[in-house]
């Protein structure tokens, strides 16, 4: 998806587009992982408008994805939707050694460069679709997760050994140590 700076109407534009994961190599590499599964196209809306040299985007994608949950293990599907808001700037040229240094620098403001006339927003809308994804993914928010002992998904049924107060057996000599005062 990309657009060229000059084309943007002075009342903004909108792009919309709908491309299957495999076409973002970052998304092809998360499934290849074994990270999550894209059940469904990336759907992306993205409203741009140029103020002065810099072109705003605020935009939305939507997927929708199948991983494992981090506490049970068990595969359940993610719907995804995530807005989102960047800006573009032209690249600016390396200033030279004579040059004071600036103090803050564009990328120091979160803006993101573009060379030439065009724009491509293929990485900005891979980004967010990662920046969207859960870092701890759970099937439910009351997921229990398996039982340490036996290894029994603690939200189909009880095992009864979690509750047990045994535990490890390699730390029983530790009940029988005593500390002075």
């Amino acid at each position: 998806m990309r657009i060229h700076v000059a084309d943007i109407p002075e009342e903004g534009t909108v792009l919309e587009m709908n491309t299957p994961s495999r076409h973002f190599p970052e998304l092809k590499q998360l499934e290849a992982d074994g990270e999550c599964r894209f059940i469904s196209d990336i759907y992306a809306r993205l409203e741009i408008r140029k103020v002065a040299s810099i072109v705003e985007v605020e935009g939305r994608i939507e997927t929708k994805t199948s991983t494992t949950c981090s506490r049970c293990l068990v595969a359940f599907e993610v719907p995804l939707r995530h807005h989102f808001a960047v800006d573009f700037t032209p690249e600016l040229p390396e200033p030279d050694a004579t040059q004071a240094e600036i103090a803050l620098r564009p990328e120091d403001l979160g803006l993101i460069y573009y060379s030439g006339d065009t724009i491509d927003f293929h990485d900005a809308i891979q980004e967010q679709v990662v920046l969207s994804l859960p870092l701890r993914p759970l099937c439910r928010e009351d997921c229990k997760g398996l039982c340490h002992t036996c290894g029994e998904n603690l939200n189909e049924k009880d095992c009864g050994c979690c509750g047990s107060t045994a535990g490890d057996p390699r730390f029983t000599v530790l009940k029988k140590l005593k500390l002075g005062a």
